[in-house]
């Protein structure tokens, strides 16, 4: 993610010719597969990582146009939610039960390296949206992923953002606005947390694991979320 933050900033850089605030011609939008191809290739070039691997989900936002561009591999995923309904939900990339699709780097010469999953960057499902004023953006780890249902977290957004997208963008404080989204993304991750720890409980994981009839899934837990709205006096996102 250090690298891909460093392939984002460059991106900006060498197409505006000027800097990083100029950034996202709305005919040339920052890419989000550009990002994750730079991103473990500088990885794999640095050699600051022996062995290892990762699933990978990369969203770009253009604020000219409103365009979401995502490049996801494996098991984290994202949710696009309007008018509180799912409009899109990324799959999950599976190999099979809990062997998500995953970016890997092995030692030269690693015994049976052959049997281990190596997918690559160009793997990743690519998909592009069209954003419009009050869409929310929950981005997160498979760890949330296994203990939430999509319909919970629809309704965790609800509860937290609903007055404020419906009030739209020319009302209330930006800061306040900010508050409220940073408040649900911490409600979302405590809430699988919570679930996680719980093992009476149905979740996702339980759900798709037949052999498990209930509990959750204790594993690392990143959510971010996003808020779109439409800048005062213009048309753009």
């Amino acid at each position: 993610m250090d690298n891909a933050e460093v392939v984002a900033r460059q991106t900006d850089v060498d197409r505006s010719g000027a800097g990083v605030k100029d950034i996202s011609s709305p005919h040339e939008p920052l890419d989000a597969q550009t990002i994750l191809d730079g991103a473990y290739t500088e990885l794999v070039q640095s050699g600051k990582v022996e062995a290892g691997s990762s699933t990978a989900c990369i969203l770009s936002l253009c604020k000219l146009t409103g365009t979401l561009r995502a490049s996801n591999l494996g098991d984290s995923a994202y949710l696009l939610i309007r008018d509180n309904r799912c409009i899109y939900e990324s799959p999950s990339q599976q190999h099979f039960w809990n062997c998500p699709y995953q970016l890997t780097i092995l030692p030269p010469g690693y015994p049976g390296a052959g049997a281990h999953v190596t997918d690559l960057p160009k793997d990743a499902a690519q998909t592009t949206h069209q954003l419009q004023d009050g869409d929310v953006i929950v981005l997160a780890t498979d760890g949330f992923w296994d203990n939430v249902f999509t319909a919970e977290a629809i309704e965790l957004v609800d509860s937290e953002l609903g007055d404020v997208i419906k009030d739209g963008p020319r009302r209330g404080n930006v800061e306040d606005t900010l508050g409220r989204v940073r408040a649900l993304s911490q409600r979302l991750t405590n809430t699988a947390r919570r679930f996680s720890l719980d093992q009476k409980r149905r979740t996702p994981f339980s759900q798709g694991a037949h052999h498990i009839r209930s509990g959750g899934k204790i594993d690392d837990i990143t959510v971010i979320v996003t808020l779109v709205r439409t800048r005062s006096g213009n048309e753009d996102a």
